[in-house]
C-alpha cells in the first residue's frame, strides 16, 4: 500500500503544471530560418487549436532584422471576446509556407479607465 502511495505521489508531482494564457496579446514573436528570402509573414487567428482555416488573417510586415523576428500584431487582433489561437506563416512571391504551431491567447475586455464616484 505504501509502495502505491509513493508511485501517485511521484505522478502528480510529475504531471506539467498548465501553462496561463497571455491575454490581449500586442505582439508577435517567432523564427524564420529562410528570413532573408521571404518577402512578408501573415498572422492567422484561428478559433481552435485544430481548425484547419483561420477566422481571420492580417499581413505583417517583414522585420528589418529576424532573430527572433517581432511584429505589432495590436490592429490585427481578433475584436471577439474569447480564447484564440495565434500562427503566422511566411509569404515568398506566390509561395506560403504552412502555418506556424499555434499558440492560445486571451482576448478579454479591457478594464475600463479613469473610475471615480462623486
Amino acid at each position: 500500500m505504501l509502495r502505491f502511495a509513493l508511485v501517485v505521489v511521484l505522478v502528480v508531482l510529475a504531471s506539467p503544471v498548465a501553462a496561463q494564457n497571455v491575454v490581449n496579446p500586442t505582439t508577435a514573436v517567432w523564427d524564420s530560418t529562410d528570413h532573408v528570402g521571404v518577402d512578408s509573414y501573415v498572422i492567422g487567428y484561428f478559433a481552435g487549436p485544430t481548425t484547419v482555416a483561420p477566422v481571420q488573417e492580417a499581413p505583417i510586415s517583414k522585420p528589418a532584422t529576424c532573430s527572433p523576428c517581432t511584429a505589432s500584431i495590436l490592429a490585427s487582433r481578433p475584436t471577439a471576446f474569447q480564447v484564440w489561437y495565434g500562427a503566422v506563416r511566411a509569404v515568398a512571391g506566390t509561395l506560403t509556407s504552412p502555418w506556424s504551431n499555434r499558440v492560445p491567447f486571451d482576448r478579454s475586455p479591457s478594464a475600463p479607465t479613469n473610475f471615480r464616484v462623486s
